[in-house]
């Protein structure tokens, strides 16, 4: 059984009625499918949704078409990039010159280049983190 999505408003993918969920009996992974992970051929970019000033650093999941992450570094003089640049390269275990800023320098939603890393790795890292 092939998987149909329906995209209902921007960011959000819903299953048509009487499709199978989204996993590795399709062979079509969550990450990919919402859009916050795709293939490049430097290695995979990663959209990102921001929230910064938590409590504690942690991946929360998929936040319409990004992976939110919530970071305890405040919003001021790059400091919450540099450290999303941390917390992704100890999570993909790159080193951090391997984590690029692409888009989103003053914004929530980032766009990052992680060299080094094939996509389905990138994809069991993520799952693992949640």
């Amino acid at each position: 059984m092939t998987t149909k999505f329906k995209i209902s408003k921007p960011g959000t993918v819903k299953l048509k009625k009487g499709s199978s969920p989204v996993g590795s009996q399709t062979g079509i992974k969550k990450f990919q499918a919402c859009g916050c992970l795709q293939d490049d051929k430097k290695g995979i970019i990663l959209q990102v949704h921001v929230q910064p000033r938590a409590t504690q650093d942690s991946l929360n999941g998929i936040y319409g078409q990004s992976v939110k992450i919530r970071i305890t570094a405040p919003p001021v003089d790059g400091k919450a990039n540099n450290h999303i640049k941390k917390y992704l390269a100890q999570l993909f275990q790159v080193p951090k010159t391997s984590v690029e800023l692409l888009q989103g320098c003053k914004s929530r939603r980032k766009r990052y280049l992680i060299r080094g890393v094939l996509v389905q790795e990138a994809e069991e890292i993520l799952t693992k983190a949640l």
